[in-house]
């Protein structure tokens, strides 16, 4: 049988970085299938059938390339890291732009101030403020660049280190140059320099990788609101009847809690004893409440209503529904669509063709041109190379497309939305067929009596066998009919021996006559001819109205008919997914 087993992945920060990750994970022996996801920092790896899970090897060989490799924390670790290194990246960011800043105004927008020792006092300013900017601020690149180049791949922080350098060496020369003689005359003959290029290209990519972290931490918001859906204990009733709060990691199947009135289930099981009304509208989008009692199964993250309830544990808490949802859309969201694949062969020769480029350009500007206006071959030359560089980086090209498909995922979890697989998500724009649920979705979820049709007897008999028969129920309808019955009387006939008819109605009895209220088969089974009212029948239902019948002994009363509004905004998203078949 095969295993997998995730890792988080650090030093990540552009597609080439998720291919060389893939390659070196899918070299170690054992291994059978790697998926690397950049926007959540994970690599889930399928180990071959006999082959021994070797966690170590997975670690030692993702270090050596450069990148940190770890056993999957927990998801509140994992949160709690997120935040400090998003933290951690706005501040980096915005003392680099607190220098980039100035850099250009000195550069771009004052006057030159004067001349010390022959050097120029405004870019001597522009020096000073982009030192700490590039050699600090700026230090992740280089490292990263490093690595990459030592390990035999380009990624991202390659282009960012050679085009920001080669602005800022090429930039520092020019200025020095009257005080290193031994220099070319190129420099000499330059009159530009770019550090507010240099301290600017760092200072923004720092703030991109800011923005990009608050979006990926944005985007599990969802699986962790799904996660507080479980409690993180239960209480456990012990032999001797007293009430132990266990957490539930620790609870095993078969073990008996209790949860009162308010709590939420912490885990699946099977109600052994007493009943109440559940609150199932974030685990199933029910919008009523459901009655469940001894015997019927609860899923965890449903919520009790009213009494309470003793169940016998029958999942451990990594295996419930709710656990599986998750995963679910963890799964999700760690998937490649076809797209993404594409992306990634792409990002994988898109760096060393850039670099070509780029280098092409050099050697254009510096032999064959003499320049451009009152630029230099050499200067325009610097310009081109480190223009090619940096807008090149290819940061969207490998995280915009693994990001848009996390945040698309989790805001559709967020709105009780599952999306099994991102090619399911890719494809949804063939979509011709869209199923969807009436009660609550499309409507309000709030039904009312719009109208009773009575064939016999007054409207106060039908109303109070109706409300007799629907006392206690939790079906949507009950609360219309007791609503309609307590707006015309408040008297209504003893029913006894009174039996809920699944999927039909409900039955009972009034002394020696049966009452029923439901739909046809429901009728039917109760003897009751409707052959003579088929024709106002049809009529009522044309209206998309909900026909419950009262009968009494073997003569059908009448019928009530119940509406629910539809929302607001119903027929605008209708008319919207016609339009965008």
């Amino acid at each position: 049988m095969t295993s997998e087993a995730t890792y988080r992945i650090e030093g990540m920060t552009c597609a080439a970085c998720v291919a060389s990750v893939d390659s070196i994970i899918s070299r170690i022996d054992g291994v059978e299938h790697v998926r690397v996801n950049l926007a959540l920092e994970k690599a889930v790896v399928r180990w071959k059938e006999g082959t021994h899970q070797n966690d170590d090897a997975v670690h030692r060989a993702v270090n050596q390339g450069g990148f940190s490799a770890q056993s999957m924390p927990t998801p509140q670790q994992i949160r709690k890291g997120r935040e400090r290194v998003v933290h951690q990246q706005g501040t980096t960011a915005g003392l680099a732009l607190l220098f980039a800043i100035p850099t250009l105004i000195v550069s771009m927008f004052l006057s030159e101030i004067g001349s010390s020792n022959g050097m120029n006092s405004n870019w001597l300013i522009a020096f000073i403020l982009t030192l700490p900017v590039y050699t600090y601020f700026g230090q992740q690149f280089h490292v990263g660049a490093w690595k990459a180049l030592r390990n035999g791949r380009a990624n991202m922080d390659v282009l960012v280190h050679l085009g920001t350098s080669t602005a800022f060496i090429w930039s520092t020369l020019v200025l020095f140059e009257p005080l290193l003689p031994f220099l070319p005359d190129l420099f000499a003959k330059t009159e530009h320099v770019y550090f507010d290029g240099a301290s600017l290209i760092i200072a923004f990519i720092l703030l991109g990788n800011y923005l990009e972290g608050k979006a990926k931490l944005q985007a599990t918001d969802s699986i962790f609101s799904l996660m507080n859906l479980q409690p993180k204990t239960a209480n456990v009733l012990c032999e001797d009847g007293k009430v132990d709060i266990t957490p539930v990691e620790e609870i095993e199947p078969g073990t008996t809690i209790l949860v009162k009135t308010g709590q939420t289930v912490p885990l699946d099981g099977e109600v052994v004893d007493g009943s109440a009304l559940m609150d199932m509208s974030m685990m199933t989008g029910e919008t009523y409440p459901v009655r469940v009692n001894v015997g019927d199964e609860v899923v965890g993250g449903t919520i009790l209503i009213d009494a309470s309830l003793t169940i016998s544990t029958t999942q451990p808490y990594h295996q419930t529904v709710l656990s599986n949802v998750i995963k679910l859309v963890d799964e999700a969201q760690m998937g490649k669509a076809p797209i993404q694949r594409h992306v990634d062969r792409i990002a994988s020769i898109f760096v060393p063709i850039v670099i070509v480029c780029a280098l092409t350009s050099v050697i254009y500007w510096s032999v064959f041109s003499n320049g451009f206006g009152s630029r230099s071959g050499g200067d325009v030359a610097v310009l081109a190379l480190v223009s090619t560089l940096v807008i090149a980086c290819p940061c969207a090209l490998g995280l915009a497309t693994p990001t848009a498909l996390m945040v698309g995922t989790g805001v559709g979890a967020r709105y009780g939305l599952l999306i099994k697989g991102i090619e399911a998500l890719e494809q949804s724009h063939a979509t011709t067929t869209l199923v969807l649920d009436k009660t609550g979705t499309l409507t309000t979820g709030k039904p009312k009596v719009s109208h009773i049709e009575f064939l016999q007897g007054e409207v106060r008999e039908i109303l109070g066998i109706a409300a007799s028969l629907e006392h206690g129920s939790t079906h949507p309808l009950a609360d219309a009919i007791t609503v309609a019955w307590s707006n015309v009387t408040n008297e209504r006939p003893e029913v006894n021996n009174i039996e809920n008819v699944g999927g039909m109605g409900i039955t009972g009895t009034i002394e020696d006559d049966v009452v029923a209220i439901g739909n046809e088969p429901l009728m039917q089974k109760c003897n009751i001819d409707l052959t003579p009212y088929q024709g106002r029948i049809r009529t009522a239902a044309a209206k998309g109205v909900t026909l419950s019948f009262v009968s009494k002994g073997e003569h059908l009363l009448g019928w009530i008919e119940v509406t629910d509004r539809l929302r607001p905004s119903t027929k605008k998203a209708l008319a919207y997914a016609n339009q965008n078949q």
